[in-house]
């Protein structure tokens, strides 16, 4: 029980976090939901062929550089890495695979 509710916790702790990015990069791209949208398919495209030796960081950089202010660029990278630390901690987590 103890586990389920730390987990259910770190959830609930995790979507506020990406909200609050998620909003700060809205209003970074002036509330313009296409803008986001774009940007956000441009570094997932780039994400999916990416070289697992290249840091994630790199790649984000390599695929928003010309397309991004640098408020923009840090907010999307806060964001991709705020998701793939939630995924590594739970692959990572023993209980996982039970």
């Amino acid at each position: 029980m103890v586990l389920t509710t730390r987990l259910m916790f770190d959830e609930l702790f995790h979507t506020l976090g990406s909200l609050h990015v998620h909003t700060a990069l809205l209003e970074a791209c002036d509330w313009d939901e296409e803008r986001v949208e774009y940007l956000i398919t441009l570094v997932t495209e780039r994400l999916r062929d990416a070289d697992p030796e290249t840091p994630l960081e790199q790649h984000i950089i390599e695929a928003l550089e010309d397309e991004t202010t640098p408020d923009q660029l840090q907010i999307i990278t806060q964001l991709v890495m705020m998701n793939a630390n939630k995924i590594w901690k739970e692959v990572s987590n023993p209980h996982h695979w039970n």
